[in-house]
């Protein structure tokens, strides 16, 4: 749909609009990168 149009359509309405609510991301552990000793090479 059009969002303008919803948004009059609900505003003539007197109806709230839906709000989108954000997922929350779990929080992650912070961890350093490993650095190789040497080459990866096959």
């Amino acid at each position: 749909f059009n969002h303008k149009r919803v948004y009059r359509v609900y505003c003539r309405l007197g109806l709230n609009l839906k709000r989108r609510v954000k997922k929350v991301l779990p929080v992650r552990e912070k961890k350093p990168l490993m650095v190789e000793k040497t080459p990866n090479i096959q």
